[in-house]
């Protein structure tokens, strides 16, 4: 009788690496989604916060012409924000922002004004600065 050598797999030994293959995919697979998930997140954020920056940037650039808060609050209405009473608001690029001016800072002329921005899926990042009108 001659013998033969089996060089080939089982059906189990398929189905098993099969499913190891199958499980190693679904895990990169989550891996893979919770990685474009905070990657969006990040970007909005930076979004956001160069959204808020620039503004910032432009009230600034322009400081030497606030002569009271009115000038101020006109400003903000030029840009497109719009008066809720307490702050000023505007939506732009999925971007929700709130603008806030504090006058009681007991010198003349000076004024916080503080930027909130939120984007649609992350938390809202703020930034302030105080601004000096001129005389």
């Amino acid at each position: 009788m001659i013998l033969r050598k089996n060089n080939g797999f089982t059906l189990i030994e398929v189905i098993i690496s099969i499913a190891i293959i199958a499980l190693i995919g679904v895990l990169l697979s989550g891996f893979i989604s919770t990685t474009i998930k905070a990657r969006n997140i990040s970007h909005e954020r930076l979004q956001t916060m160069d959204l808020c920056t620039s503004y910032v940037n432009d009230m600034k650039s322009v400081q030497s012409t606030y002569t009271s808060v009115a000038n101020v609050k006109s400003w903000l209405i030029g840009k497109g924000f719009t008066d809720q009473t307490s702050y000023f608001e505007k939506t732009n690029a999925n971007i929700n922002l709130k603008v806030y001016i504090n006058v009681n800072l007991n010198i003349a002329d000076l004024y916080e004004i503080k930027i909130i921005g939120k984007p649609l899926n992350a938390n809202e990042l703020s930034i302030s600065t105080v601004i000096k009108g001129g005389n």
